[in-house]
């Protein structure tokens, strides 16, 4: 017997401005809701935290934009234009950087948000980036660490040290934009791992009018953002705008999540409840009336999504309380004594913070007793039904 989730029940989640934010975007019908019940400020500070207020500009109507107050029209224009703006830049150097890189023999293939604005999106400020992500051969990270380095970039916190624990090394600024060079999809002691040969050898050139980047498949692009964005969610942040990538993907047809080829990556990479999850909440966020699902119980899936319509509310940013639950779940994946202290240090006792010994071991302290108390309000929330 196939369990689900209706569409009235996750609608009845939201305040009629967070749901007008949701019709207009991903349902195009916002036009059939009381405007005279949506407050502005409300949802200047609930699109803007959720990265949609340039996709709010463009989608809504003439009509609909002369219902709002001159002042809330500009505003929403200032942050489409903004995002164009810091966007270009990030593509420009996205573009150098895929030179440099392939002139010193160094395979790489972009990540995220850089090929999703850039060819996924009508217009380029529609999805906002905070920073170019690329990946590169584990083996060869210091290298093009150092040869963008060599080349201008500098390091955007002087104290920050490399970890063979972390997925990617430092942040860069290469040419005013963020960078982040990865040596790993997903950090390795997580209970969702996706192996870079399996990208590396399957991957695509993405392309527009007017340039072109390589990146994974868009399948591979959609199964690593599920991952990813799973696993953001459990650190307490997780965005409309990046639930809005995947309603892209369905709309662009770009992939096919009945084929056996998604299924093939999925069960190869055991990485089917994430996938779950993202889907529900795609396809409930696109107006489908019931999502159905199997392998699972409904409180767990539903517990889950109403978790991140709270955390589309009160924050786009991720809880530290909530990340260690990532942290408890890479000491437990570590292998040996070894493994387990580099997680601890670079993680909990953090060897760049100020602070006599003393002073750090008080907040390894805190840090651990913080780690005991968010996993027992987790469980008692479920329990009592609070998600």
């Amino acid at each position: 017997m196939k369990n689900g989730i209706s569409r009235s029940w996750f609608d009845s989640k939201f305040s009629s401005t967070e749901r007008f934010v949701v019709e207009t975007i991903f349902r195009d019908s916002g036009s059939f809701l009381e405007i005279e019940n949506v407050d502005e400020n409300d949802l200047l500070k609930y699109s803007g935290q959720n990265g949609v207020a340039g996709l709010l500009y463009k989608s809504l109507t003439g009509e609909q934009k002369s219902n709002f107050s001159e002042s809330f029209v500009s505003k929403l224009k200032n942050e489409y234009l903004k995002t164009l703006l810091f966007n270009t830049n990030l593509t420009n150097s996205a573009k150098h950087l895929n030179s440099l890189l392939r002139d010193n023999d160094i395979p790489v293939v972009f990540l995220k948000g850089i090929l999703l604005s850039s060819f996924l999106y009508d217009e380029l400020p529609l999805r906002p980036m905070s920073d170019i992500d690329l990946l590169v051969p584990k083996h060869l990270a210091k290298e093009a660490f150092d040869l963008i380095v060599s080349n201008g970039a500098t390091l955007a916190n002087p104290e920050d040290k490399d970890h063979p624990a972390n997925h990617h090394l430092p942040m860069l600024y290469f040419k005013g934009a963020p960078l982040e060079i990865h040596r790993l999809l997903i950090a390795e002691l997580s209970s969702f791992y996706i192996p870079p040969e399996d990208v590396f050898k399957n991957s695509i050139v993405w392309s527009n009018n007017s340039f072109n980047l390589p990146g994974p498949s868009y399948t591979h692009t959609f199964i690593y953002m599920s991952v990813h964005v799973y696993n953001t969610f459990r650190q307490g942040g997780i965005r409309l705008s990046w639930m809005a990538d995947f309603v892209y993907f369905s709309k662009r047809e770009r992939v096919d999540v009945e084929s056996d080829d998604f299924r093939y990556w999925v069960e190869l990479w055991k990485v089917g409840y994430p996938v779950e999850f993202i889907l529900a909440i795609t396809n409930l966020l696109m107006g489908k009336e019931e999502v159905f699902f199997g392998g699972r119980s409904d409180s767990k899936l539903a517990q889950d999504i109403s978790m991140a319509i709270e955390f589309f509310r009160i924050s786009a940013d991720k809880k530290s309380s909530y990340s260690y639950r990532i942290i408890w779940e890479q000491i437990k994946n570590a292998k040996g004594i070894r493994q387990k202290y580099d997680i601890v240090e670079s993680k909990i006792f953090r060897r760049e913070e100020r602070g006599g010994v003393v002073v750090r071991l008080f907040k390894l302290i805190g840090r651990f007793a913080g780690m005991i108390f968010n996993t027992l309000e987790i469980n008692v929330r479920r329990v009592f039904g609070r998600y």
